[in-house]
């Protein structure tokens, strides 16, 4: 959860440009008092899992670089953060469309043509105040909520399958195409179950349950791995790391349901 004064939250910059990433930090020093960079590609893992950070600034020249070196750190960030990422102007639509896709929370247009020293610590201090959205209050007579089930798959045809099946049964699902996905989804939502593709671009679904499992606002979540190729060291990695159960691709309502339905009944 974040802090409740936003001026007290973990904020860590990273980028390609030691000057671009100082720039950015002395920036946000003036206004939040816990500011810290990293700028060597070789310990930006290791800065994200020691300093823990509440808001990601990735500072750098290409949305895409950003957006690889987020895939990076998803792994080893010990608790949720929010993500920003800055950008030139003739790299807007990119960005928003990333946003919009769910890959990066934010995103802050810099540069010379740019004359707004307050955006960038506004969007930060957003970011820092955001809350994990909570379910509004329901009327006694009205019916419970259905069931919810994040399915983190990369598949869009796989995905619109599961969610199909899992509609007939009466169980609601989120998408997630990936790890930065399905961190994003995580902050919103409460699924009463994950059901986790192994094969994912990026920080694989091994990698993702076993930050799941390590991070105690989500470790209670039931993850159920799915992939097409039943091989035993995956089965073993995945009961080790956590996961409750093992779908074997391709995915029948049968099968979803067999495995799933403990948790949504």
């Amino acid at each position: 959860m974040m802090k409740a004064d936003p001026r007290a939250a973990r904020i860590l910059v990273v980028g390609d440009s030691e000057v671009e990433v100082r720039d950015a930090c002395e920036r946000l020093a003036a206004e939040f008092g816990n500011v810290e960079s990293s700028a060597d590609a070789r310990a930006r893992a290791l800065d994200v899992e020691r300093f823990a950070p509440d808001v990601l600034l990735l500072v750098f020249a290409a949305p895409e670089s950003a957006e690889g070196c987020l895939h990076e750190l998803v792994g080893a960030a010990p608790a949720p953060f929010r993500s920003i990422v800055l950008c030139a102007v003739e790299q807007v639509p990119a960005c928003a469309a990333l946003c919009r896709q769910g890959r990066f929370d934010d995103y802050v247009v810099v540069g010379r043509q740019v004359h707004d020293p307050h955006r960038l610590p506004t969007a930060v201090w957003l970011a820092a105040r955001r809350q994990p959205l909570r379910p509004k209050a329901q009327p006694a007579e009205q019916r419970a909520p259905r069931p919810r089930v994040l399915v983190v798959e990369d598949d869009p045809f796989a995905a619109k399958l599961v969610v199909a099946a899992l509609a007939a049964e009466g169980v609601d699902a989120d998408v997630a195409g990936d790890a930065v996905q399905a961190r994003s989804k995580l902050r919103e939502s409460h699924p009463v179950a994950i059901l986790m593709d192994v094969n994912l671009p990026g920080t694989d679904g091994l990698a993702l349950t076993e930050y799941l499992k390590a991070n105690p606002a989500l470790a209670h979540i039931p993850v159920i791995m799915a992939t097409g190729e039943a091989k035993r060291e995956v089965i073993a990695r995945s009961i080790a790391l956590g996961a409750v159960g093992f779908i074997v691709k391709p995915l029948t309502r049968e099968s979803l349901m067999s495995k799933l339905g403990p948790y949504v009944r």
